[in-house]
């Protein structure tokens, strides 16, 4: 019970709001530390949708398919001895989940514009180019100051971008 308190432990899943949901009244408890992996996806900018089923998140992510038979999914959960394909079935769901938080961590929330008064050095950015919807670079910024330069120039590791509604220049190092 402990652990479901704990906003430090992250209970990652599709739709895991709903499966915490349901332990809550279940349990009389509250819940902390819920995160949603389509979302935690979709804000890093490495799907489209945030409607995409796990199978397809893990497909389009980590280049595998997930099977999951609907009767697994479905039934049997509130038996007192799980069957061992339900177990296998948690499990490869839960490992999923985890594999895909640990690929994704580092990337930096994308989906947001930068705010040129909030820029600092050593901040994750990721780089679009004005016709995808999907990062084309990610980057660390180096350096940044005030110009009225309006230009994106790649130097072997280092880009500078302009942020051209501010007027600011940032200095990246190229990361991925």
């Amino acid at each position: 019970i402990q652990l479901l308190k704990c906003p430090q432990v992250f209970k990652i899943g599709k739709n895991v709001g709903g499966d915490l949901r349901r332990l809550s009244k279940d349990f009389e408890i509250g819940i902390a530390g819920a995160l949603e992996l389509s979302k935690f996806c979709f804000d890093r900018g490495v799907i489209k949708s945030t409607s995409l089923s796990l199978q397809r998140i893990c497909e389009e992510c980590l280049g595998h398919s997930l099977q999951k038979e609907a009767g697994l999914r479905c039934e049997g959960w509130e038996d007192e001895v799980l069957l061992q394909e339900k177990i296998d079935y948690a499990a490869l769901d839960a490992w999923v989940a985890l594999e895909l938080f640990d690929h994704f961590k580092n990337i930096p929330i994308s989906n947001v514009p930068l705010d040129a008064n909030s820029i600092s050095i050593g901040q994750n950015v990721a780089i679009f180019s004005s016709f995808k919807n999907l990062p084309v670079a990610y980057g660390i910024v180096e350096d940044e100051s005030i110009t009225n330069n309006n230009h994106l120039s790649i130097d072997q590791a280092h880009a500078s971008c302009d942020l051209h509604a501010n007027s600011k220049h940032v200095v990246l190092t190229i990361t991925k």
